[in-house]
């Protein structure tokens, strides 16, 4: 499934008509795309006006159109953000479903549960706010076949790591642990480290 190719409505549709995602928290991850869909909705059509207003120059003052000017960054950067969240929401269920489909393996069952519970789980948008990288993800997107220069989570304790030293999944899986990188970067990384266990402690003692 490509995020980037699906609209926020078809997003929705597709949550309704897949019966996996029913079992593991549809109803908020339907009511938060419901509320992205509805700001992202406001934001075009307020930006729609501003530049409708401005090409027919009913911003006579400098120091109006500077002001409208702004607001239209604003609204960009918002839009943006709004996009970028409404595609982790997405991920969080795809992964759920990948997990349904592993866990039907019972040569990958426990990884496999591992793997689940050390998923990154946002729970607001504020959250992607926090996480290492966030920076590089408005200016290069989320990682997909068509944004080969887009980025991926990471975890910088890797869940190798964390499945083969009996670390706990909810250590492994906190958003301290998370960052942001690009794909090229994250396939090179594998299953190693970036981190030490005791660096990762230390910063989820410090989020």
């Amino acid at each position: 499934m490509n995020r980037l190719l699906l609209s926020d409505k078809e997003i929705m549709k597709t949550l309704e008509l897949t019966p996996e995602f029913k079992l593991f928290h549809v109803k908020p991850l339907k009511e938060q795309l419901i509320v992205l869909q509805a700001v992202r909705d406001s934001i075009v059509t307020e930006s729609s006006d501003i530049k409708t207003k401005r090409s027919k120059g009913y911003f006579n003052t400098r120091q109006l159109l500077s002001a409208r000017q702004k607001r239209l960054a604003e609204l960009s950067f918002l839009k943006q953000y709004c996009r970028n969240f409404s595609e982790l929401l997405i991920q969080q269920a795809i992964d759920t479903q990948e997990f349904i489909l592993a866990a039907n393996n019972n040569e990958k069952e426990t990884i496999s549960n591992y793997r689940y519970k050390a998923r990154f789980i946002f729970n607001n948008s504020i959250d992607l706010f926090r996480v290492k990288g966030y920076s590089l993800l408005q200016k290069y997107g989320w990682y997909s076949n068509n944004n080969q220069a887009g980025l991926v989570k990471d975890h910088r304790v890797s869940i190798k790591f964390g499945y083969n030293n009996n670390i706990s999944p909810d250590i492994i899986g906190h958003l301290s642990n998370c960052e942001l990188l690009p794909f090229s970067i994250n396939a090179k990384k594998s299953s190693s480290c970036s981190i030490t266990i005791e660096q990762l402690l230390l910063e989820i003692q410090e989020f």
